[in-house]
Protein backbone atom coordinates (compact mmCIF):
# COMPACT_ATOMS: atom_id res chain seq x y z
CA UNK A 1 0.00 0.00 0.00
CA UNK A 2 1.37 3.40 -0.92
CA UNK A 3 1.85 5.76 2.00
CA UNK A 4 0.09 8.43 -0.06
CA UNK A 5 -3.16 6.53 0.52
CA UNK A 6 -2.73 6.40 4.30
CA UNK A 7 -4.72 8.73 6.54
CA UNK A 8 -2.30 9.92 9.20
CA UNK A 9 -3.49 12.55 11.68
CA UNK A 10 -1.84 15.88 10.84
CA UNK A 11 0.75 16.62 13.54
CA UNK A 12 -0.41 19.36 15.89
CA UNK A 13 2.98 19.72 17.55
CA UNK A 14 6.46 20.84 16.63
CA UNK A 15 7.73 18.28 14.14
CA UNK A 16 10.96 18.18 16.11
CA UNK A 17 9.03 16.21 18.74
CA UNK A 18 8.37 13.46 16.22
CA UNK A 19 11.99 13.50 15.10
CA UNK A 20 12.94 12.68 18.67
CA UNK A 21 11.27 9.26 18.53
CA UNK A 22 12.86 7.99 15.31
CA UNK A 23 15.20 5.80 17.33
CA UNK A 24 13.51 5.45 20.72
CA UNK A 25 12.39 1.97 21.83
CA UNK A 26 8.64 1.36 21.50
CA UNK A 27 8.51 -2.23 22.78
CA UNK A 28 7.66 -2.56 26.47
CA UNK A 29 10.49 -4.81 27.66
CA UNK A 30 13.14 -2.98 25.65
CA UNK A 31 11.96 0.40 26.92
CA UNK A 32 11.92 -0.78 30.53
CA UNK A 33 15.52 -1.96 30.23
CA UNK A 34 16.87 0.94 28.18
CA UNK A 35 15.04 3.96 29.55
CA UNK A 36 15.24 2.77 33.14
CA UNK A 37 13.80 5.08 35.78
CA UNK A 38 13.62 8.25 33.66
CA UNK A 39 9.85 8.62 33.70
CA UNK A 40 6.96 6.43 34.75
CA UNK A 41 4.71 8.33 32.36
CA UNK A 42 7.14 7.66 29.50
CA UNK A 43 6.99 3.93 30.19
CA UNK A 44 3.20 4.03 30.41
CA UNK A 45 3.00 5.54 26.91
CA UNK A 46 5.34 2.82 25.63
CA UNK A 47 3.03 0.20 27.19
CA UNK A 48 0.13 1.69 25.20
CA UNK A 49 2.15 1.53 21.96
CA UNK A 50 3.24 -2.01 22.78
CA UNK A 51 -0.37 -3.09 23.30
CA UNK A 52 -1.51 -1.60 19.99
CA UNK A 53 1.23 -3.48 18.15
CA UNK A 54 0.51 -6.72 20.03
CA UNK A 55 -3.18 -6.51 19.09
CA UNK A 56 -2.20 -6.18 15.44
CA UNK A 57 0.07 -9.22 15.23
CA UNK A 58 -2.53 -11.35 16.99
CA UNK A 59 -4.61 -11.25 13.80
CA UNK A 60 -4.46 -14.37 11.65
CA UNK A 61 -5.97 -13.33 8.33
CA UNK A 62 -5.27 -10.52 5.90
CA UNK A 63 -8.71 -8.98 6.41
CA UNK A 64 -8.46 -9.14 10.21
CA UNK A 65 -5.02 -7.54 10.23
CA UNK A 66 -6.05 -4.72 7.89
CA UNK A 67 -9.19 -4.02 9.94
CA UNK A 68 -7.25 -3.97 13.21
CA UNK A 69 -4.49 -1.84 11.73
CA UNK A 70 -7.03 0.71 10.52
CA UNK A 71 -8.40 0.91 14.05
CA UNK A 72 -5.12 1.06 15.98
CA UNK A 73 -2.85 3.04 13.68
CA UNK A 74 -4.37 6.48 14.47
CA UNK A 75 -3.95 5.63 18.16
CA UNK A 76 -0.37 4.52 17.46
CA UNK A 77 0.35 7.89 15.80
CA UNK A 78 -1.16 9.77 18.76
CA UNK A 79 0.89 7.71 21.24
CA UNK A 80 4.11 8.18 19.25
CA UNK A 81 3.42 11.92 19.16
CA UNK A 82 2.95 11.92 22.95
CA UNK A 83 6.19 9.96 23.31
CA UNK A 84 8.03 12.61 21.32
CA UNK A 85 6.58 15.38 23.48
CA UNK A 86 7.62 13.59 26.68
CA UNK A 87 11.09 12.84 25.33
CA UNK A 88 11.77 16.53 24.78
CA UNK A 89 10.69 17.28 28.36
CA UNK A 90 12.13 14.47 30.48
CA UNK A 91 15.12 13.11 28.55
CA UNK A 92 18.29 15.13 27.88
CA UNK A 93 19.36 15.31 24.23
CA UNK A 94 22.56 13.34 24.87
CA UNK A 95 20.54 10.60 26.56
CA UNK A 96 18.11 10.42 23.64
CA UNK A 97 21.05 9.96 21.28
CA UNK A 98 22.50 7.20 23.45
CA UNK A 99 19.17 5.41 23.88
CA UNK A 100 18.45 5.63 20.16
CA UNK A 101 21.80 4.15 19.16
CA UNK A 102 21.37 1.36 21.72
CA UNK A 103 17.86 0.73 20.41
CA UNK A 104 19.12 0.41 16.84
CA UNK A 105 21.76 -2.06 17.96
CA UNK A 106 19.21 -4.13 19.87
CA UNK A 107 16.81 -4.25 16.92
CA UNK A 108 19.63 -5.29 14.60
CA UNK A 109 20.65 -8.00 17.07
CA UNK A 110 17.05 -9.24 17.27
CA UNK A 111 16.80 -9.59 13.49
CA UNK A 112 20.29 -11.03 13.10
CA UNK A 113 20.18 -13.53 15.98
CA UNK A 114 16.52 -14.53 16.11
CA UNK A 115 14.97 -13.29 12.89
CA UNK A 116 15.48 -16.40 10.78
CA UNK A 117 13.98 -18.74 13.36
CA UNK A 118 11.11 -16.42 14.33
CA UNK A 119 10.19 -14.77 11.02
CA UNK A 120 11.98 -16.60 8.23
CA UNK A 121 14.98 -15.33 6.33
CA UNK A 122 13.05 -13.00 4.02
CA UNK A 123 11.39 -10.91 6.75
CA UNK A 124 14.55 -11.05 8.87
CA UNK A 125 16.67 -9.61 6.04
CA UNK A 126 14.06 -6.99 5.22
CA UNK A 127 13.87 -6.03 8.90
CA UNK A 128 17.64 -5.70 9.18
CA UNK A 129 17.80 -3.52 6.08
CA UNK A 130 14.97 -1.38 7.42
CA UNK A 131 16.76 -0.72 10.71
CA UNK A 132 19.89 0.24 8.74
CA UNK A 133 17.74 2.69 6.79
CA UNK A 134 16.22 4.09 9.99
CA UNK A 135 19.76 4.74 11.25
CA UNK A 136 20.38 6.86 8.16
CA UNK A 137 17.06 8.63 8.69
CA UNK A 138 17.99 9.36 12.30
CA UNK A 139 21.23 11.06 11.25
CA UNK A 140 19.35 13.30 8.83
CA UNK A 141 16.61 13.96 11.40
CA UNK A 142 19.21 15.33 13.82
CA UNK A 143 20.54 17.57 11.05
CA UNK A 144 17.03 18.87 10.37
CA UNK A 145 16.24 19.44 14.04
CA UNK A 146 19.33 21.60 14.37
CA UNK A 147 18.31 23.81 11.43
CA UNK A 148 15.72 26.54 10.93
CA UNK A 149 12.74 26.34 8.60
CA UNK A 150 13.53 28.55 5.58
CA UNK A 151 11.02 31.40 5.29
CA UNK A 152 11.26 31.44 1.51
CA UNK A 153 10.40 27.71 1.30
CA UNK A 154 8.15 27.40 4.35
CA UNK A 155 5.26 25.73 2.48
CA UNK A 156 7.55 23.22 0.74
CA UNK A 157 9.34 22.55 4.04
CA UNK A 158 6.09 21.76 5.86
CA UNK A 159 4.75 19.56 3.06
CA UNK A 160 7.95 17.55 2.88
CA UNK A 161 7.92 17.17 6.68
CA UNK A 162 4.40 15.76 6.57
CA UNK A 163 5.31 13.34 3.78
CA UNK A 164 8.25 12.15 5.83
CA UNK A 165 6.17 11.71 9.00
CA UNK A 166 3.50 9.76 7.11
CA UNK A 167 6.00 7.31 5.63
CA UNK A 168 8.19 7.06 8.75
CA UNK A 169 5.36 6.25 11.14
CA UNK A 170 3.79 3.75 8.75
CA UNK A 171 7.15 2.04 8.40
CA UNK A 172 7.94 2.08 12.12
CA UNK A 173 4.58 0.50 12.96
CA UNK A 174 5.42 -2.53 10.82
CA UNK A 175 8.97 -2.75 12.18
CA UNK A 176 7.47 -2.77 15.66
CA UNK A 177 5.19 -5.63 14.61
CA UNK A 178 8.23 -7.72 13.68
CA UNK A 179 10.15 -6.83 16.84
CA UNK A 180 7.12 -7.73 18.95
CA UNK A 181 6.82 -11.03 17.12
CA UNK A 182 10.45 -11.88 17.83
CA UNK A 183 10.31 -10.77 21.46
CA UNK A 184 7.12 -12.69 22.29
CA UNK A 185 7.61 -15.67 19.92
CA UNK A 186 4.24 -14.86 18.35
CA UNK A 187 4.18 -15.85 14.68
CA UNK A 188 3.38 -13.50 11.83
CA UNK A 189 0.61 -15.45 10.10
CA UNK A 190 0.91 -16.09 6.33
CA UNK A 191 -2.06 -13.84 5.49
CA UNK A 192 -0.34 -10.93 7.25
CA UNK A 193 3.18 -11.31 5.84
CA UNK A 194 2.65 -9.32 2.63
CA UNK A 195 1.14 -6.42 4.56
CA UNK A 196 4.24 -6.36 6.76
CA UNK A 197 6.52 -6.47 3.72
CA UNK A 198 4.62 -3.58 2.19
CA UNK A 199 4.93 -1.57 5.38
CA UNK A 200 8.68 -2.16 5.53
CA UNK A 201 9.03 -0.75 2.00
CA UNK A 202 7.93 2.62 3.36
CA UNK A 203 11.42 2.99 4.87
CA UNK A 204 12.74 3.85 1.41
CA UNK A 205 10.03 6.49 0.99
CA UNK A 206 10.77 7.89 4.44
CA UNK A 207 14.47 8.15 3.65
CA UNK A 208 13.79 9.89 0.33
CA UNK A 209 11.49 12.40 2.03
CA UNK A 210 13.86 13.14 4.90
CA UNK A 211 16.76 13.52 2.46
CA UNK A 212 14.75 16.02 0.44
CA UNK A 213 13.62 17.76 3.62
CA UNK A 214 17.25 18.10 4.74
CA UNK A 215 18.15 19.54 1.34
CA UNK A 216 15.41 22.17 1.74
CA UNK A 217 16.85 23.15 5.12
CA UNK A 218 20.48 22.98 4.04
CA UNK A 219 20.78 23.14 0.24
CA UNK A 220 23.83 21.36 -1.04
CA UNK A 221 25.90 23.50 -3.42
CA UNK A 222 26.01 22.39 -7.03
CA UNK A 223 29.50 21.15 -7.69
CA UNK A 224 31.02 22.64 -10.82
CA UNK A 225 33.84 20.39 -11.98
CA UNK A 226 35.24 23.23 -14.11
CA UNK A 227 36.89 22.85 -17.50
CA UNK A 228 38.70 19.62 -18.24
CA UNK A 229 42.34 20.20 -19.07
CA UNK A 230 43.83 17.97 -21.78
CA UNK A 231 47.47 17.07 -21.93
CA UNK A 232 49.32 16.50 -25.18
CA UNK A 233 49.36 12.79 -24.42
CA UNK A 234 45.55 12.79 -23.98
CA UNK A 235 45.04 14.52 -27.32
CA UNK A 236 47.35 12.08 -29.09
CA UNK A 237 45.41 9.13 -27.61
CA UNK A 238 42.11 10.57 -28.83
CA UNK A 239 43.48 11.22 -32.34
CA UNK A 240 44.82 7.67 -32.55
CA UNK A 241 41.40 6.33 -31.51
CA UNK A 242 39.66 8.43 -34.16
CA UNK A 243 42.01 7.18 -36.89
CA UNK A 244 41.42 3.58 -35.80
CA UNK A 245 37.66 4.11 -36.08
CA UNK A 246 37.98 5.68 -39.53
CA UNK A 247 40.08 2.76 -40.78
CA UNK A 248 37.58 0.17 -39.57
CA UNK A 249 34.53 2.09 -40.86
Amino acid sequence: MSTAAITVPAPKINLGQLLKVVGLPTERDRAATTVGQISNLFREVVVVIDGLVAASIDQRSSAEFVKTREEVFPQYVAAITALGSLARIVIPKQTIDRISLESFSEMEADFRDFGDSSLGSDLAERGLFTVWTIRKIYDLAKEIEASESPKENAKEDLEKAREFVRAALWNRFHVDCLIKSIRTSKPIYPGVVEHIRDGLRAAVDAYAHVRQWADIRNPRPDLDPGPIEWTGEDEAWVMDSVRDLEQTA
